[in-house]
């Protein structure tokens, strides 16, 4: 379908249809010749998937991410398996420049939990290898 007619049909916001088809196509999800936006095989096996197996593709695909892959395997060196959240933010400060680090940040822990690749404690401000 094209990402107008999605945005019509899920009563949403162009703008936020875009974001999500962004994310969808940066994981592997979608394809997205012209305007149009069509399901690749991993999509169409992570809609037809059950929770758990769509939590294990969200992972596979989130390691194949730059970000997640390299400070996955920071965290991997780690004696306790865990690093301070200001290794992130530098580390999304030095490579996305002109992004906003706080938004990035935050769409990193909650793409990290829901493929239940990494913990991030708010109080000690640490994430940790699940």
């Amino acid at each position: 379908a094209e990402v107008y007619q999605i945005a019509d049909q899920a009563n949403r916001e162009l703008a936020r249809v875009l974001a999500v088809v962004q994310a969808a196509e940066m994981l592997g999800f979608v394809e997205t010749p012209r305007q149009m936006v069509l399901l690749t095989p991993k999509g169409r096996a992570f809609v037809a998937a059950s929770p758990a197996d769509r939590t294990t593709q969200w992972r596979e695909q989130l390691l194949r991410l730059h970000l997640f892959r390299d400070i996955y395997d920071v965290l991997e060196r780690q004696p306790d398996h865990a690093i301070d959240r200001d290794f992130v933010l530098e580390t999304i400060v030095t490579r996305m420049p002109y992004e906003n680090y706080e938004r990035v940040f935050n769409t990193f822990i909650r793409w990290a939990r829901f493929g239940n690749l990494f913990h991030y404690d708010e109080g000690t401000q640490r994430i940790a290898l699940r």
